[in-house]
């Protein structure tokens, strides 16, 4: 999409008057960026696998069964459902708590637990400021993207299984952590609008494809 342009105002001339007046303070003008070079990355999670790996310390301490009750989940296969998932409470050393929901495809409360416990090391790895409005962590089958958003973290367990395998799964959690924790925050802010109009680029294919929804998490 194309980049807005700063609605640029000329500079008031001085009125001068016969009572000697203190030099103005100049100002320099702000020059906005309007070379559309190419972005240097496709997407920013691939950048590297090391900006956290899996012997980073994590937060998280312990996944506790509670009774399994009705909710209502968003599934990339079928949109918005309402089942009845296992249920667990994720604790995490600063005190923060995720409601565990898995999917009833897993068929029993034990497999349900032994792959959140794959998840949940990698999201403990996350700073505090990116899990503080991730209240619930949706977890199914089947090869559909991670999300973010929503007081959530949507998993896709083998989608997840190949970040696992390209070592990229933590990269993942810090984009979509970013959509949950700081998209509601600074994406609409006026200073954040006025940075990307100031850059007048991208830091990726994906940030310039989806500018109004992907750039703050791809640029995080």
């Amino acid at each position: 999409t194309s980049t807005p342009k700063l609605g640029l105002t000329s500079t008031p001339k001085l009125g001068l008057t016969s009572t000697p007046k203190p030099e103005p303070t100049v100002i320099p003008s702000i020059v906005v960026n309007n070379i559309k070079s190419e972005p240097p990355f496709v997407g920013t999670v691939f950048l590297s696998p090391d900006i956290l790996t899996s012997s980073d310390p994590s937060s998280f301490e312990i996944l506790v069964k509670v009774n399994d009750e009705q909710r209502k989940m968003y599934d990339r296969r079928y949109g918005w459902i309402n089942i009845k998932p296992f249920l667990f409470q994720a604790e995490f050393s600063d005190g923060l708590i995720i409601e565990v929901q898995v999917n009833p495809e897993f068929e029993t409360k034990e497999i349900a637990e032994d792959v959140a416990l794959q998840y949940l090391p990698a999201v403990g790895q996350l700073p505090t400021y990116l899990r503080k409005d991730v209240d619930t962590i949706w977890l199914h089958n089947d090869v559909e993207d991670f999300g973010g958003g929503n007081n959530n973290l949507l998993i896709h367990h083998a989608r997840g299984l190949e970040y696992k395998e390209q070592e990229i799964l933590e990269e993942i959690f810090l984009h979509e952590a970013t959509h949950t924790s700081l998209d509601s925050y600074h994406l609409s802010s006026p200073e954040w609008i006025t940075a990307q109009e100031y850059d007048g680029q991208y830091i990726s294919n994906y940030a310039r494809d989806n500018p109004e929804r992907e750039d703050l998490a791809e640029t995080f």
